[in-house]
Formats: structure tokens, sequence, C-alpha cells
């Protein structure tokens, strides 16, 4: 029924922006095939209780689009303490997008040192996280 209702908003009534929500994760590449966006509270519940149940230093703060893409969040570790942004970038698949530093955040640039006690936030493919944990000395 929600596919139906969606539909009917996006395609006779024009709603610009569309979503479902979605009790069966199983059927959201039916709402994708009519261009509609879902939400899955099931999914994303059971998700979010896993991690943080399961301790890591990693945190996962955001998943964008079919997660492929993941917002990472850690406190800066000592073997990174004065190096650079760019130490943590690998191009198409990670890079840091914000440090929270004194209770303020901003974007960095490049050449932005990391400090003792940043928060660093670092937006990674899905594929990536084996390799950015390696960098951070996470494995």
């Amino acid at each position: 029924m929600n596919a139906l209702i969606a539909r009917i908003a996006k395609d006779i009534y024009k709603v610009p922006r569309v979503i479902s929500r979605l009790y069966d994760p199983r059927k959201a590449e039916i709402y994708r095939t009519f261009g509609i966006q879902t939400i899955s509270t099931t999914s994303w519940g059971v998700a979010r209780a896993l991690e943080l149940l399961s301790y890591s230093q990693l945190d996962t703060v955001l998943s964008i689009g079919d997660s492929s893409v993941e917002m990472v969040r850690i406190e800066v570790p000592s073997l990174l303490i004065g190096k650079t942004v760019n130490d943590v970038l690998a191009i198409g698949e990670f890079q840091v997008t914000a440090i929270s530093r004194d209770n303020k955040s901003f974007l960095p640039t490049l050449g932005t040192v990391l400090q003792k006690q940043d928060i660093i936030y670092i937006s990674v493919m899905t594929s990536s996280i084996k390799r950015l944990k390696s960098l951070l000395g996470l494995d």
C-alpha cells in the first residue's frame, strides 16, 4: 500500500520528494525501481543497537544512500597527532570531512594539523573501512 500511495504522490500530484517507510527492508528494491526513497526503522534500529552494544573506537554516525558511504567518528589516535589531514586521505576511498576541537567544529584543509583530543569525522567507502582502520592503527 505504501508503494502505491508514494507512486500516486510522485506521479499524479507531482510531489518533488517522496519517501516511504518500510517494515520489510527486503522490499526496498521494488520502491527504488519506482524512484521512491525508503527508510526502514527496523533495519536502522537493529544496526544502531549492534553498533552501540559492540564497542568500537570507530563509531559510525551516518550511513549515506545505499550505505556504500559512511561517516565515522574517532578521537585522533596517538600515531596521527601532529600529522595533517592530508595524511588521512585516500582519494575515492576516505577523507577527513570535519574536526571537533575544544567544543568547536570546523571543516579542515589538507594542511590542518591533527591535535590530541581532536574528534575527526571521516567519510569512507564501506569497501575501504578495513584500509582506514589499518591507517588509524585499529587492526
